[in-house]
């Protein structure tokens, strides 16, 4: 017997997504999604973006269970400051958090900081067409959505690795619970100046783009095929020393599936090396 769901409907007609560090807009609406040039304001829309991980401070932090709710972010907020050796003297921070479950006698927190003058000078120019922004994630836990939307299942282990023009991270997920991740020093660019390195010569972005999109490398020059072999032997090796490194430390006996995704698309490499490490 199926029981029919009440569902709520939206009070915003289209979401609004920015990409502030690509300068970027897209819209949701009506189940699909766009590239718009431009937005504008609109009050019955929804305005989300995010925050890099290169841009944040993450930490895991163990709070006592006797620290009242309302005085825990206060409480957290010294402890950050404390483990991470930052100063409000120095710059003023912006401190969010998510809750782990935990077992023990203390509460466990994810916690991520920026700094609020980069903030501000990030969003700027966006706030001045859309008047305000609803909702900035740090870019880690994006991926939480997947669970909310029943996309993925939530009794697995799942890593996340995602590349951007400007930033690079892993993210790892146990039973649809965000719980570690880590910046990679692969970004698109960073590919991009370590392939010129390693080849001797600049080659302009573009091209280079055009290279990593390419189905397979057979007939291209062999110098060519054996640098962009070198580099992405070392990425998925940075990879597997993390997951090396988290399956201890985290206590995860089996990762279920590993997806990858890149501001450009799929780079056909990635699934060669990715079944070798």
């Amino acid at each position: 017997m199926f029981k029919k769901l009440q569902v709520t409907k939206s009070p915003f007609s289209s979401i609004v997504t920015i990409d502030p560090y690509e300068n970027n807009y897209s819209i949701v609406k009506n189940n699909s999604v766009d590239f718009i040039a431009k937005p504008s304001y609109s009050k019955d829309q929804f305005v989300s973006s995010f925050i890099a991980n290169k841009d944040l401070l993450i930490s895991s932090i163990s709070m006592s269970r006797r620290i009242p709710d309302e005085d825990m972010a206060s409480a957290i907020e010294i402890k950050m400051q404390e483990e991470l050796g930052i100063s409000e003297e120095e710059n003023e921070y912006l401190i969010s958090y998510i809750e782990s479950e935990s077992a023990t006698d203390e509460r466990v927190f994810h916690v991520f900081a920026t700094k609020s003058e980069e903030n501000f000078t990030l969003f700027e120019n966006h706030k001045k067409n859309l008047k305000y922004i609803d909702l900035v994630t740090p870019a880690p836990l994006l991926c939480r959505t997947l669970y909310k939307n029943n996309l993925l299942q939530t009794n697995e282990v799942h890593i996340f690795i995602y590349l951007m023009h400007k930033d690079a991270f892993i993210a790892i997920y146990k039973d649809g619970n965000f719980v570690y991740s880590k910046g990679l020093d692969y970004s698109i660019d960073k590919l991009h100046d370590k392939y010129c390195e390693t080849v001797g010569s600049h080659i302009d972005k573009e091209s280079f783009l055009e290279l990593l999109l390419k189905d397979n490398l057979y007939g291209i020059n062999t110098n060519i095929s054996q640098s962009l072999a070198k580099i992405f032997g070392n990425f998925f090796l940075s990879i597997n020393d993390v997951i090396v490194y988290s399956k201890r430390a985290l206590k995860i006996e089996t990762i279920d599936n590993i997806f990858i995704g890149t501001d450009i698309g799929d780079i056909p490499l990635c699934h060669k090396y990715i079944l070798n490490y």
